[in-house]
């Protein structure tokens, strides 16, 4: 008798655990297809007019990560932070008034949606297409950062849209490419074209003489830190003429911030070419 109520007792905790394992099996199968679903959805919601809703579309896919690796989504992906370039210098364009030019720069509540977007795309980024490297350029960041020397890594491939954007009616804009370009050439000079190479030099000349500070100001830096002595008699050229900061220094006079920034980039130059 014992023995037979430990038989059923087995074949009762057997079909329970069939039964656990049957429930496990369809709830599992239902959670995928609803992911499936989601991630339709999702994918849609990328594309909305509010920043609000992608923002939201983007931080719910990234609660599946193994979807990050289906090309539909790293191309939404892509589709999602171009979108995004476009709007932060569309709102650039918009704060930025005639006479102004401001470092690009997202309002601090979007900070680390826009950081997180960016290291997202990172992970499956192919710099070798035109197209993504025409984004990432597009991105906001400083050149002089590990995102600027990855871009300047692959010059032959940013230089087009380097190019186009340091032609940008926006300020802000040349500000980031032009320091760029001297960057590439640096990195990559022997394999640029010719004539993309001549326009590039042009626009590294043109930033050093621009009608926002911030242009002029941070292409003076970038020579300083990337430049060869060909450039030296056009920096001697800013540090005897750029026109000023409407600050005053101490004593009333104007001050010539670019015109000193000029002068230590002309040491800079000339401290690499003694140490080759």
């Amino acid at each position: 008798m014992r023995n037979q109520i430990l038989d059923r007792s087995a074949t009762h905790i057997s079909s329970l655990s069939l039964f656990a394992f049957l429930l496990m099996t369809v709830t599992c199968f239902a959670q995928a297809q609803s992911t499936k679903v989601d991630l339709g959805r999702l994918l849609t919601q990328m594309r909305s007019a509010d920043r609000s809703e992608r923002e939201e579309a983007f931080h719910r896919l990234l609660s599946d990560p193994a979807s990050i690796h289906v090309a539909k989504v790293q191309q939404a992906l892509l589709d999602l932070l171009d979108r995004e370039n476009k709007a932060l210098e569309s709102e650039n364009r918009e704060s930025s008034g005639p006479d102004t030019a401001k470092e690009r720069d997202s309002e601090e509540g979007d900070t680390a949606y826009r950081d997180k977007l960016d290291e997202t795309v990172d992970t499956f980024a192919d710099w070798s297409d035109q197209n993504q490297v025409c984004i990432f350029v597009h991105e906001a960041y400083n050149p002089d950062s590990k995102f600027g020397a990855e871009i300047a890594a692959h010059a032959r491939v940013a230089l087009p849209c380097l190019l186009e954007m340091s032609k940008s009616q926006l300020g802000a804009n040349r500000a980031e490419a032009i320091p760029m370009l001297v960057q590439a050439l640096a990195k990559d000079k022997g394999s640029i074209d010719p004539q993309e190479l001549q326009a590039a030099k042009q626009q590294i000349i043109n930033g050093l003489h621009d009608q926002y500070p911030v242009v002029r100001g941070e292409t003076v830096i970038a020579v300083g830190a990337f430049g060869d002595t060909d450039m030296i008699p056009a920096l001697q050229e800013v540090a005897r003429s750029d026109p000023g900061s409407d600050t005053r220094t101490d004593n009333g006079a104007t001050w010539y911030p670019i015109r000193e920034e000029a002068n230590k980039a002309i040491a800079q130059i000339q401290h690499r070419q003694l140490q080759r």
